[in-house]
C-alpha cells in the first residue's frame, strides 16, 4: 500500500491558507482537505466550541482514507496544537511538512476588515502575500 504524503497548511485566520491550499493541490495533484468543513466537524464551530482533537483526528483520517487513488494529502487548518498533529501521528501516518502561514499586520488587517472568504465559505480574496509565497 503506498504510504501518503501528507502536507498540513496551518495559520491565523486571512494567511492565505485556503488559497495557497488550492494552488499547491492543482499543480501538484494532491487531494485538498480543509478541516473546518468536514462532515461532523463543523457543527462544533458553529456553536463556538472548539473541536475535540480526537473528533479531528479520526474524521480526518477517514476522510483522507475514503479518497480513491492519490494518498498525497494537503490538510488546511491543521494541526491546531502540537497535540492534535503527535495524535495525528500516532493514529495514522507522520506528517511530511506543516506549513505555517503569516503575513504581514497591515494585509492582515485589511483582510479581517472585509471579511474572509475561505474554505468554509466556498469564496475568493485576495491574497497579497500568499501568492508570492508559492
Amino acid at each position: 500500500k503506498e504510504a501518503p504524503q501528507i502536507i498540513c497548511l496551518t495559520g491565523l485566520k486571512s494567511t492565505g491558507k485556503t488559497q495557497i491550499a488550492r494552488k499547491l493541490a492543482h499543480d501538484f495533484r494532491y487531494r485538498h482537505i480543509c478541516s473546518n468543513t468536514l462532515t461532523g466537524v463543523h457543527k462544533f464551530t458553529n456553536v463556538g466550541r472548539g473541536v475535540p482533537a480526537n473528533k479531528l483526528v479520526s474524521t480526518l483520517i477517514d476522510k483522507i482514507n475514503e479518497g480513491q487513488g492519490s494518498k498525497q494529502v494537503i490538510i488546511e487548518g491543521f494541526p491546531r496544537s502540537r497535540e492534535e498533529g503527535l495524535e495525528f501521528e500516532a493514529k495514522f501516518h507522520p506528517i511530511q511538512k506543516i506549513i505555517n502561514l503569516v503575513c504581514d499586520d497591515e494585509v492582515l488587517i485589511k483582510r479581517l476588515s472585509k471579511g474572509t472568504m475561505g474554505c468554509n465559505l466556498g469564496g475568493k480574496h485576495t491574497n497579497e502575500s500568499a501568492a508570492s509565497a508559492v
